[in-house]
């Protein structure tokens, strides 16, 4: 999601290291931090407690995973895997990389804000025919500007049922591409804007959630519910953890932290200008962990 800032080409972005997160507290085992980063904090109304660190529940929809909940990890190597998105994944990819980093995992970033599943169509054929990865995660919620999600007779961008149709489409692509590789694929939610956007998002995360149901070697990952309601509305603020910087109060007198930015849409709570975002960004941490901690679980790993 979002629009790319000018002048900055659309390409694969790839760290080998987190310098975000140093711990996290939770469930899973604590992340890496490098600097302790000044959260914004506004006074809001209370919604939920927060489960940080806790990982989604993963769906996992393969016949053998009924009986084997998680999926079979390599034998006598690290696992290597793949994150494939848009902007809410370039927003969490340092969580995502640190916590699965901590479990020994190998992972590769391919993020970028505003680009679509079929921008990366040709880097992901070149991984599934090079062997370079065991499984992949896909991150996309619907982006409408980059040119393969443009009507090729008008050049205009897609939208409504057709975009929603196109991203279907191409998630089934993805997932034929990694399958015959022998690939497992991880469809990670994400979390509803605050507006409707060019298409509906609940229905694309219903499309999602049917097609990891209805398709072997696929698993779905939730972890929308990190930074979301019981179920699955929007919240804009959640409680505070104990390790985050937050100075806000809600009118009950509990902390409040600001978990999703001021479109509505992304994870920084303040306006910014250039990549990322300047202060602690405790929804990108919550969804990153989130995502992380669903490949952890499906392979049965401990970070």
């Amino acid at each position: 999601m979002g629009r790319p800032p000018p002048n900055r080409p659309r390409t694969a972005y790839r760290s080998l290291r987190c310098p975000l997160v140093r711990r996290l507290l939770g469930v899973l085992a604590p992340l890496a931090v490098v600097v302790a980063l000044a959260g914004s904090c506004r006074d809001a109304p209370a919604t939920r407690p927060a489960v940080v660190g806790k990982p989604a529940p993963v769906v996992a929809t393969t016949p053998a995973a009924v009986h084997r909940p998680a999926v079979e990890p390599p034998q006598g190597r690290a696992l290597r895997v793949a994150l494939y998105g848009d902007s809410i994944a370039w927003e969490s990819r340092k969580p995502f990389l640190g916590m699965l980093s901590q479990a020994g995992v190998q992972v590769t970033l391919h993020t970028f804000p505003a680009s679509a599943i079929c921008d990366w169509f040709p880097l992901m054929r070149s991984d599934a025919t090079r062997q370079t990865v065991d499984a992949v995660v896909l991150v996309f919620t619907g982006a409408w500007y980059t040119p393969c999600v443009r009507d090729p007779a008008t050049n205009q961008p897609l939208g409504g049922t057709t975009l929603l149709n196109k991203y279907l489409a191409d998630a089934r692509t993805a997932i034929t591409i990694n399958a015959q590789a022998g690939i497992h694929v991880f469809l990670g939610l994400e979390p509803v804007p605050r507006r409707p956007m060019r298409s509906d998002p609940y229905a694309l995360r219903a499309g999602l959630e049917s097609l990891a149901a209805t398709t072997p070697g696929v698993t779905l990952i939730p972890a929308n519910l990190a930074v979301e309601g019981p179920a699955g509305e929007y919240l804009r603020t959640m409680p505070c953890a104990s390790f985050e910087p937050c100075d806000g109060w809600d009118a009950a007198g509990q902390r409040v932290v600001v978990i999703r930015g001021p479109d509505g849409i992304h994870f920084c709570p303040v306006p910014h200008t250039g990549w990322d975002c300047p202060v602690w960004s405790s929804g990108a941490v919550r969804y990153g962990t989130a995502l992380a901690g669903g490949i952890l679980r499906a392979y049965g790993l401990r970070s």
